[in-house]
């Protein structure tokens, strides 16, 4: 792929979004506390998708399918990609999801993304943030962003516009609805 003139490797977009992800910290289990630093894996993942660049400047990939066992790190992983499509990707009025067949299951990254603002070592970028448990959503006001799980229970999902989408559990939906 390096060698193909269509396409870009941006290390410096790279570099970014590896750096966002690594600037916050695990909050529970036995790394509650310390910095998340990011496995090879998951820097290949988070390289990947905001490093590879078509000829016009656009991402490369606007899907991921991440498919790794229990444990490793998905949910946190996905909740700070998350954040940083709230955040720090450009987008104003930036929609980010967090979705799954149940709304408990959606939670769960949601959650994390929460707590992990709540947590980040820098009040400055604590204070861009408004929290509120019902309905449960992350806000941005000075972009009008959002974040809010979702799930094939919502009573509409009709004028969603999402920047940022991350389905939780996408084997477990019976059909292409949500």
């Amino acid at each position: 792929d390096l060698d193909r003139e269509d396409l870009v490797f941006d290390d410096a977009a790279a570099d970014r979004a590896i750096g966002f992800t690594e600037s916050f910290r695990h909050y529970k289990g036995q790394w509650a506390g310390e910095p998340f630093v990011l496995e090879p894996w998951q820097k290949f993942i988070v390289g990947s998708i905001f490093g590879w660049k078509k000829a016009n400047g656009l991402r490369r990939f606007s899907h991921a399918y991440v498919a790794v066992p229990r444990k490793n790190g998905k949910s946190i992983l996905a909740a700070a990609i998350g954040v940083y499509m709230l955040v720090a990707d450009g987008e104003g009025g930036a929609e980010v999801y967090s979705a799954a067949t149940k709304i408990d299951q959606a939670k769960i990254v949601f959650e994390d993304a929460r707590v992990m603002i709540q947590k980040c070592d820098d009040p400055g970028f604590c204070s861009l943030f408004n929290h509120r448990k019902q309905p449960a959503v992350i806000e941005v006001p000075s972009t009008n962003s959002s974040f809010r799980p979702l799930s094939r229970e919502a009573d509409n999902l009709d004028g969603l516009n999402p920047h940022c989408c991350i389905f939780d559990e996408l084997h477990a939906c019976r059909n292409p609805d949500l």
